[in-house]
C-alpha cells in the first residue's frame, strides 16, 4: 500500500515537472533556499562552541566549493556521465543533509563531543554551500531557458515589433513593413514633376 502511494506520488511529480519545468525549478530553488536558511541558523547558533566550530564550518564550505566545482567540470568533460567526483559530491551531500538533525551539546563535554561538534559544523557548512551552488545552477538554467525561448520566438517572427509596427516586421524597411504606403521621397518627387 505504501509503495503504491509512493509510486503514484513520484509519477505525479514527474508529470508535473514535464508539464511545468520552470515552475518545478522555482519550487526546487525555494526548498533549497529553506535548507540553506536552516543551515545558516544552526551555524550561527553553534558559535557559542568556540573558534573550532567556526573554523570547521569554513573548512566545510571550502570543501563544498571545491568538490562542487570538480563535479561540474567532470560532468562537462564526460558528457553528463556520472564520475567519481560526482559520486563523491552526492555522498557528501546526503551525509551533510543528516547533520541538520544532529543535537547540540548542553553543559560541559569532553574530547569526543568536541570532535562531533567539528564534524557537525563542517557538514553544515558543506550543505549550505552545496545547496547554494544548486540554486545558482538552477537559476542559470532557468534564465537560459527563457533567453532560448525568446530567441526562438524572434526567429519564428512572433516577437512584437516596435510601437506602431507589425509583429515580426520590426527589422524590415518601411516599404516592406507597409507595402501600400509610398515613401516620402517618392511623394515629393511626384509633386515636383506635376508642378512642372
Amino acid at each position: 500500500m505504501g509503495r503504491g502511494w509512493r509510486a503514484r506520488g513520484q509519477g505525479r511529480a514527474r508529470e508535473f515537472g514535464v508539464r511545468h519545468p520552470r515552475l518545478a525549478i522555482v519550487i526546487a530553488c525555494a526548498l533549497l533556499t529553506g535548507v540553506i536558511a536552516v543551515c545558516g541558523i544552526q551555524l550561527s547558533y553553534g558559535t557559542y562552541l568556540g573558534r573550532g566550530w567556526v573554523i570547521a564550518a569554513l573548512a566545510g564550505m571550502a570543501t563544498a566549493a571545491g568538490v562542487s566545482a570538480s563535479a561540474l567540470i567532470s560532468t562537462r568533460k564526460h558528457g553528463g556521465v556520472p564520475s567519481g567526483a560526482v559520486m563523491t559530491w552526492l555522498v557528501l551531500g546526503l551525509v551533510s543533509a543528516s547533520a541538520i538533525r544532529f543535537p547540540f551539546p548542553r553543559g560541559p563535554y569532553g574530547s569526543v563531543q568536541a570532535f562531533f561538534n567539528v564534524v557537525h559544523a563542517a557538514l553544515l557548512g558543506y550543505e549550505a554551500v552545496a545547496c547554494a551552488g544548486i540554486v545558482a545552477l538552477l537559476g542559470y538554467l532557468l534564465l537560459r531557458s527563457r533567453d532560448r525561448a525568446r530567441s526562438q520566438a524572434v526567429r519564428a517572427g512572433h516577437a512584437p515589433g516596435r510601437a506602431g509596427h507589425a509583429p515580426g516586421r520590426a527589422g524590415l524597411p518601411a516599404r516592406l513593413r507597409f507595402p501600400g504606403a509610398a515613401a516620402a521621397t517618392w511623394r515629393a518627387g511626384r509633386l515636383m514633376a506635376l508642378s512642372r
